[in-house]
């Protein structure tokens, strides 16, 4: 599945963040896998990486929460628009795909 999910597959990149992220509790892995099914496309991922980094420390937590929920709501998923209501007002909006490595 790691072969598939490198080759582009968002399928089996989505997979295996969730395999990382409930199985194995592995949150940078997760991360990882999620961010590059995203990044290519991936509505579930987006959402889904949009949700894990609220639950995070990070300081633009936020902001890249807010970045995740618009990519997603903005590819149709109604639970992003709703997340994306909730978070309120927060600093930033970034016009790209945040930079940050698990």
């Amino acid at each position: 599945m790691v072969d598939k999910a490198n080759a582009g597959d968002n399928r089996a990149a989505a997979r295996l963040g969730f395999f990382y992220d409930f199985t194995t509790r592995n949150r940078d892995a997760a991360y990882y896998w999620f961010k590059k099914a995203a990044l290519n496309g991936d509505v579930t991922s987006q959402y889904n990486l949009g949700v894990r980094v609220l639950g995070t420390s990070s300081p633009d937590k936020c902001t890249e929460a807010k970045y995740w929920f618009t990519m997603a709501s903005q590819n149709g998923m109604e639970q992003a628009k709703k997340s994306l209501d909730s978070l309120g007002d927060c600093p930033g909006s970034p016009q790209q795909p945040p930079t940050r490595e698990p």
